[in-house]
């Protein structure tokens, strides 16, 4: 069963409820939908795709941590934000 949403308390409150009543998927989901929105936004401005990639893969990545630090999600997929990061980063310096 879930936990009552009577006892949360603050934002981090609202995301772990979110995240357990979704079985895990919620704070995953915010991560993917945070780099697709940069990711096409910045495709519809006109910049270049590797440079989309790492803004999108970074702004993930800076979700990611603190999800992390509140026990939201687990550091692999951290570690795999932070490996899009430096691939995208790679991309972009051999686009250059």
């Amino acid at each position: 069963m879930y936990a009552t949403p009577s006892n949360i308390t603050g934002v981090s409150g609202v995301i772990k409820y979110a995240n357990t009543v979704t079985d895990g998927w919620f704070a995953n989901l915010f991560l993917l939908v945070i780099a697709v929105v940069v990711l096409i936004t910045m495709l519809i401005r006109g910049y270049e795709t590797s440079k989309t990639f790492l803004v999108a893969s970074f702004m993930a990545f800076f979700f990611s941590v603190p999800f992390w630090i509140v026990e939201i999600i687990d550091s692999n997929k951290v570690l795999l934000c932070l490996a899009f990061v430096v691939g995208s980063f790679i991309w972009t310096m051999l686009d250059s």
